[in-house]
């Protein structure tokens, strides 16, 4: 399994946390599309190099554009009380269509 590992620097920070897109993320493997398997990520915090843990909360999709929304998780919470209330809402404006990206998804 990949690591699910991203820096805060890729995401643009907004009062209700981090929005992220797709077409501007590093590391397009991690955004296949299944929440199945992509449903949890580790974000690495780009100024206090703290790492916390976040589950999926939410795969909605808006005017043909898919949106996964993740939220810490109960043990983040604890330790880092700063990130309560926050979301990271990942966008997906491009998404893969090759074989292997499609079989994933179908996963």
């Amino acid at each position: 399994m990949k690591s699910r590992n991203i820096n805060s620097k890729h995401f643009e920070r907004t009062p209700e946390g981090y929005v992220g897109y797709t077409s501007k993320l590093p590391r397009p493997s991690l955004w296949y599309g299944n929440p199945k398997i992509e449903g949890e990520l580790w974000l690495q915090d780009f100024e206090t190099n703290k790492m916390s843990h976040w589950k999926i909360a939410s795969d909605e999709e808006i005017d043909g554009v898919r949106r996964w929304v993740f939220e810490p998780t109960a043990k983040t919470l604890k330790k880092h009380p700063e990130v309560e209330g926050l979301t990271i809402t990942v966008i997906f404006d491009m998404v893969q269509d090759t074989k292997f990206a499609r079989k994933k998804r179908a996963m």
